[in-house]
């Protein structure tokens, strides 16, 4: 503990310096989507930007927090610990007095012959045949907006490749977001909104992050003319590290 006060105590002005620079970069992040709001046309793209000014401001919050908790420990821990260090006196260092010790006497080696040992040979354990899960995709309305992977119930952890495709005749961009529970809770985007069609691939990749427990996804083609096929749906199962 007293280590790691005074390594606080020591980087304070650089540990100001970077939360400074940071909340003044998600201040530009907050302006930029509300003026991204205000231009937005869709309610799609209005709850993308609110989003995004929510992250911003919540960072924001976490940075203050933690500018409060090193100045904290660089105002009042530090200096109590400063005090009580220079208080305890500290014990003479005494070196002990080195003696003379004759060595051992070496013992007499006596060839003798035992018994006869017949190497074993190394024991191989027999391997076992983890089965393979079986992974069931999801069964979805429209096969030009469609979740391939991951699977139904599937268990997922980490970065997640979330593969399908959203590639409609009129096609204007799509979104894939998560909510937790069966779909009665809010959707979340996960990302930003998309604008290049895909075609059995990659269609976004999920940091899960502190998610965990069962969340459903869905993925979203909205057309040029504000349309928008039935939309995909999976439910899957987040596992945290």
């Amino acid at each position: 503990m007293t280590v790691l006060i005074e390594l606080i105590d020591n980087f304070a002005i650089w540990i100001y310096i970077a939360c400074a620079l940071t909340i003044l970069v998600y201040l530009r992040v907050i302006y930029l989507a509300r003026k991204e709001r205000g231009a937005s046309l869709f309610t799609i793209e209005k709850e993308v930007a609110t989003g995004k000014a929510y992250r911003a401001s919540f960072t924001i919050l976490g940075l203050l927090v933690i500018v409060g908790l090193v100045a904290f420990v660089d105002v009042y821990l530090a200096s109590s610990l400063g005090v009580a260090l220079s208080s305890t006196p500290q014990p003479p260092l005494i070196l002990p007095t080195p003696t003379d010790t004759p060595p051992p006497p070496t013992p007499t080696a006596t060839a003798t012959r035992g018994p006869l040992v017949r190497p074993t040979p190394p024991w191989t354990p027999t391997p076992e045949v983890t089965p393979t899960p079986v992974v069931v995709p999801a069964s979805c309305p429209d096969p030009m907006a469609k979740i391939t992977s991951p699977g139904v119930n599937q268990t997922v952890h980490g970065l997640v490749q979330i593969r399908g495709t959203a590639n409609t005749s009129s096609f204007q961009f799509y979104k894939v977001e998560f909510c937790f529970g069966d779909n009665t809770g809010e959707f979340h985007v996960i990302d930003d909104l998309k604008y290049s069609r895909v075609e059995d691939d990659v269609l976004v990749v999920w940091n899960t992050g502190e998610v965990s427990g069962p969340v459903t996804l869905r993925l979203t083609v909205v057309n040029i003319d504000g349309n928008y096929p039935t939309p995909c749906e999976v439910p899957v199962i987040v596992q945290a590290d």
